[in-house]
């Protein structure tokens, strides 16, 4: 597991404000990169690096969001 997070600590270092967590009902997080036409989550498959991204993501202060609101004027 070391090996794939140092593939994705970018997350919660040089690209942490490009990030945000969203939080679903169950308590479950998902990162989602900001920006360009439309977001786009990341599915990481192995529960306990998804567990351990997410939780490394908080701890940077990657913001965590209940939902995602379309900018306005967007379609």
């Amino acid at each position: 597991m070391d090996e794939e997070l140092r593939e994705l600590e970018h997350l919660w270092t040089t690209d942490m404000e490009k990030y945000v967590l969203v939080r679903f009902e169950d308590g479950g997080l998902l990162p989602v990169q900001l920006g360009g036409k439309d977001p786009m989550g990341l599915i990481i498959e192995e529960d306990d690096l998804a567990a351990e991204v997410c939780r490394r993501m908080k701890e940077a202060g990657v913001p965590v969001v209940a939902s995602l609101k379309e900018p306005e004027g967007h379609a």
